[in-house]
């Protein structure tokens, strides 16, 4: 893989997966009328912006799971790679992510990142600053276990939480260089981690994969099972750096049709 590198410089791996023919598995509308290719490419352009604003290293390593020519030829002018699914749905595309992620080099950071996120321009440069002064800003929360979920999502404010059922609100807070960053008690699947972390709890990710053949939930099984556990954390900014592009559960305090339109020429 592309990511393997020298041990002293850290590189973003971006892995992004990619379904063109399923619009929306909770069938939650698309906001401003998009469908889901305009989605999909309203997510790429707006990450590659941030990556290249926070003038850091980084591929992105596409998993997909079912595109039209036309979108295949947008996303190999972004992408190191184009990887398919050896079996169609959610877990196939998952256990394929995983596998490319045990490639790259230890120091590595590798960003899971779901085909429906409109990111902020400065969503990579607030990440790339916490990592790199998160001895300090984690303090005493720093966890070997550590996420990084890029969205705030409304319902974190109305209590108990709705994947975890748990109301206790004493969730820690901490503040980087430039934002402030809240512990979370769950998450989909976009979330950054270390590589080596991941290989090292490679277990952890075929229980997912597990857990979603079984019960179609398998994002809920990070914050019942994962998250629960002492060497873990989960933090999202405040304000958000990206949003779930479905209505109804867009992250507050940004004026994301604003952000949207700067990404949307030649949808």
């Amino acid at each position: 893989m592309l990511c393997a590198r020298g041990d002293n410089i850290m590189k973003y791996c971006v892995i992004l997966r990619v379904c063109e023919t399923v619009d929306a598995v909770n069938q939650l509308s698309r906001p401003w009328g998009l469908n889901k290719r305009e989605t999909i490419l309203l997510t790429l352009r707006s990450l590659v912006a941030s990556l290249k604003a926070a003038e850091i290293e980084y591929g992105i390593y596409v998993v997909e799971d079912g595109i039209s020519e036309a979108l295949r030829a947008e996303l190999e002018k972004w992408s190191e790679a184009i990887i398919s699914t050896d079996e169609r749905g959610v877990c196939g595309s998952l256990s394929k992510s995983y596998e490319v992620a045990r490639h790259f080099s230890d120091g590595d950071w590798v960003y899971f990142c779901e085909d429906d996120y409109l990111h902020r321009e400065v969503c990579m440069q607030y990440i790339d600053e916490l990592l790199r002064g998160a001895t300090e800003y984690l303090q005493a929360y720093d966890r070997e276990l550590l996420f990084i979920h890029p969205c705030d999502y409304p319902d974190r404010y109305n209590l108990p939480d709705r994947f975890t059922g748990r109301s206790d609100d004493r969730y820690a807070i901490f503040r980087s260089g430039r934002c402030h960053w809240r512990e979370v008690p769950s998450a989909t699947y976009t979330w950054l981690m270390r590589a080596e972390v991941l290989r090292r709890h490679a277990a952890l990710f075929r229980d997912n994969i597990d857990h979603h053949a079984r019960f179609g939930t398998g994002d809920q099984y990070w914050g019942e099972v994962v998250f629960q556990r002492e060497d873990a954390l989960c933090i999202s900014p405040l304000p958000s750096l990206s949003t779930h592009l479905h209505e109804g559960v867009m992250s507050p305090l940004v004026n994301w049709q604003a952000e949207a339109a700067r990404y949307e020429r030649s949808l």
